[in-house]
């Protein structure tokens, strides 16, 4: 009986070894960079308010920028993207119109490149055809009976379709957004590399994590991004 005692007593302590140490790792980590932002305050508090200020516009800007679309009910959104993927299919527009344009703080190309994406991450996703579920949709939207006040089959069809899409628009626009603040930051840190190293690693910390990481591990340089926009 002692000796079952015993054992269970090695065998929690061997747990507790095990993960004692891990959840006290967030706590640690947290320490730690609140120790590097005191000490990249110290080794420059002009330079660390100044890069502060400028982090905090390049933030402010690029959300205000790269923002997902906002549409105000579902036949609307089902309208815009109708439009939307017939502009990127083939280029079609309204009749002596330009083309229409959902996101107007960035440019038509991004604008394209950004729905082109989404569509192709929702058509990976769900395996369907975005032309033939916009269709169906369509189809069933003008069987509605319009002197009824609510219309819950459609809408449920229009969130099998539209549910994935608007959270992958939502994700694919934050990665655009990311990217932006990543290099901007990044270009705003390059003078003080040398000099004021804590600086630096302090703000590179702050866009490693969420909500402001970005996939790519280096910005791409100038140029090197090839468009596959009309």
């Amino acid at each position: 009986m002692v000796l079952d005692i015993r054992r269970r007593h090695l065998a929690v302590l061997v747990l507790m070894s095990v993960f004692l140490p891990a959840c006290d790792r967030p706590a640690r980590e947290e320490k730690s960079e609140e120790r590097l932002e005191v000490r990249a305050m110290k080794s420059s508090p002009e330079v660390f308010q100044k890069i502060k200020g400028e982090f905090d516009r390049i933030v402010e800007e690029s959300s205000n920028r790269y923002h997902p679309l906002v549409y105000h009910f579902d036949e609307d959104l089902l309208s815009k993207m109708n439009d939307e993927e017939k502009w990127l299919r083939d280029g079609a527009k309204p009749a002596g119109s330009e083309p229409q344009r959902w996101i107007p703080e960035i440019d038509k190309k991004e604008e394209d490149d950004h729905f082109r994406e989404t569509i192709r991450r929702w058509s990976e996703k769900t395996g369907r055809n975005f032309r033939e579920a916009l269709d169906e949709l369509t189809r069933a939207r003008a069987q509605v009976d319009p002197k009824e006040p609510f219309h819950p089959a459609f809408h449920k069809q229009f969130g099998s379709v539209f549910d994935d899409f608007i959270a992958i628009e939502v994700a694919e626009m934050r990665e655009r957004r990311n990217r932006a603040i990543h290099k901007r930051l990044r270009g705003a840190l390059d003078p003080h590399r040398t000099e004021l190293p804590l600086i630096a690693a302090h703000f590179e910390a702050l866009i490693a994590v969420p909500p402001y990481q970005w996939k790519g591990s280096a910005v791409p340089p100038a140029g090197a991004e090839k468009s596959t926009s009309r």
